[in-house]
Parts: C-alpha cells; sequence; structure tokens
C-alpha cells in the first residue's frame, strides 16, 4: 500500500507541477502570429485516378 501512495503522491506532484508550468508559460494572444501553411504540390484526386483506369 506505501508503494502505491507513493506513486500517488509522485503523479499528483507533477501534475501539479505541470499545470502551474502551463498557466505561467501561457504566450501573449496578441503578439502571436497564426502558422503559415505553405502548399508545395497540388494533392491528385482519388476520383481522378480512377477515371485513369479505362
Amino acid at each position: 500500500m506505501g508503494l502505491i501512495g507513493i506513486f500517488l503522491a509522485l503523479v499528483g506532484g507533477f501534475m501539479i507541477i505541470g499545470f502551474i508550468a502551463a498557466i505561467c508559460n501561457k504566450p501573449d494572444e496578441e503578439t502571436e502570429e497564426p502558422p503559415r501553411v505553405v502548399i508545395s504540390q497540388q494533392v491528385p484526386s482519388v476520383f481522378d485516378t480512377f477515371k485513369k483506369k479505362k
């Protein structure tokens, strides 16, 4: 029973530390730029593949 208690205390401690770190390191929403998505190739349609098999 002692081993289970130590395990639960460690898990709870790490969860508390993780929550505090996540709250403190929250970036400002105003300064954050949206990620850029670059599409380099056009993806062929699945229907075009079946049409070419005549």
